[in-house]
């Protein structure tokens, strides 16, 4: 009789505690919240190699920095509507009737708009690596200059590209800042991103005339997903 009611009065006090504790665990924890999920953004920084032989006589075969802004709307599952605006440029010396550098020099300045579709492999919450692929459509305006010089063309082309890459989750390496993170700013889950994009940017057109910005980038950031 003695035992039962020493197990009566253990409850009744382990009863407020635990509740207590179950209370407490959310704040001291905030991960455990999951708000809902539409949006994404980010940036990246890499390298661009353009594939065509006429652009590379003038600008060179080495990759040069690019810089990428980039955004999406969740709209079924892992399914998103991508846009991103890019900017790079060239610099690079002319070439005489018989093929060797002159002393003029170039530069070239390119930002090209991507809109498409992008599938990430996610089928698991917290999954720690995501691989993706995508296409897009494509619109690149171009300004070339001639430095030293008054001569400057520019233009407008079309195009399409593919992309695929990784994504590795941040989330686990302080889980408390991500907790944070989604209860203040609603911010889901944070990625470091290796991205690879091929742009076929030749306004559609195989002719000298065109000025060819197709390329392949190999680039890193950071994506939010909100």
């Amino acid at each position: 009789m003695r035992r039962f009611i020493a197990l009566i009065i253990a409850l009744t006090l382990a009863g407020p505690t635990a509740s207590a504790f179950a209370q407490e665990a959310p704040q001291n924890d905030p991960h455990w919240l999951e708000s809902p999920r539409h949006f994404s953004g980010g940036f990246d920084v890499g390298l661009i190699f353009p594939t065509d032989e006429d652009f590379q006589d003038i600008y060179g075969k080495k990759g040069d920095a690019i810089y990428t802004l980039r955004g999406g709307w969740r709209v079924f599952h892992e399914l998103e509507i991508n846009g991103s605006l890019s900017y790079a440029w060239f610099e690079g010396r002319g070439l005489s009737n018989d093929g060797k550098k002159t002393h003029e020099k170039f530069k070239m300045h390119m930002a090209p708009a991507e809109l498409g579709l992008v599938y990430r492999f996610a089928f698991v919450p917290d999954q720690v690596i995501v691989p993706y692929i995508g296409a897009m459509g494509l619109y690149g305006y171009w300004f070339e200059e001639k430095l030293d010089s008054s001569s400057k063309n520019r233009g407008l082309n079309a195009g399409v590209g593919a992309q695929a890459g990784l994504m590795i989750l941040l989330d686990n390496v302080d889980k408390k800042a991500s907790g944070r993170l989604e209860s203040q700013w609603g911010i889901n889950n944070t990625y470091l991103c290796y991205n690879f994009r091929y742009h076929k940017l030749d306004d559609f057109k195989d002719t000298d005339e065109v000025v060819d910005l197709s390329a392949h980038m190999h680039t890193f950031g950071i994506l939010f997903q909100f």
